[in-house]
Order: C-alpha cells, then structure tokens, then sequence
C-alpha cells in the first residue's frame, strides 16, 4: 500500500509487469504506507483491482443483494395501522401484466 497525498480513504498501487495501477481501498483497514496486501484482479481488466479478502470482493454484493431484500421485508412487514402497501391477507404476482400485481385475497379462500 503506498499512499498518494492527502487522503481519506487508502490508494492501493500494485504493478502489472513495468506497470503501476491505484485503487481506492475500504475506509476501514487499519495498515501503514507501505504494507504489503493481497490484490486480485482480472487479466484483462487489472485496473478493477480489489483487495483479497472477504470484505473487499463481496461487500459490494452483499449490499446490492440485501438493499431489496430490505425492501421487500419493509413492505410485507408494514404494521396494518399504517395502511401498508401491500396488506397481509393479500397475494402478491410477479411476472403477468401488470408486471407486478397486488391481488386481495378474501378470507374465506385463505382459509379454504
């Protein structure tokens, strides 16, 4: 790691052959100017770097996978006194057109 000025966030430089590539690092990691790290990269794109550790390669696809989720989980979870988008004794369709539906079931099919 080799540190480019002022900054906030570390710069991490590696070299492809007589090459220098940087990236911008996590906020987090707690290493010295100079520390030695683990990169991976593609061959073909060595500039989309990223430091191997289970943070840096899957964090951002934990965040892009849990932000729907959350979504999702908001609006099933909304409590009936705040006249949720989606009510509880209603079915949800994907895939028909419209392309998302919201069908009120009546009691007396939920029960059947």
């Amino acid at each position: 790691m080799e540190t480019q000025g002022i900054s906030a966030h570390p710069v991490i430089r590696f070299k492809i052959g007589s090459d220098s590539l940087f990236f911008d690092a996590e906020t987090d990691l707690d290493l010295k100017s100079g520390t030695p790290i683990p990169i991976r990269f593609q061959t073909n794109e060595p500039k989309d770097g990223k430091i191997d550790t289970f943070y840096g390669i899957w964090i951002d696809t934990i965040i892009y996978c849990l932000f729907p989720v959350l979504i999702v989980l908001a609006l099933y979870a909304t409590p009936k006194k705040f006249d949720p988008i989606v009510p509880p004794d209603s079915a949800v369709i994907i895939g028909t057109r419209p392309f998302i539906r919201i069908v009120h079931q009546p009691e007396d099919s939920i029960k059947a």
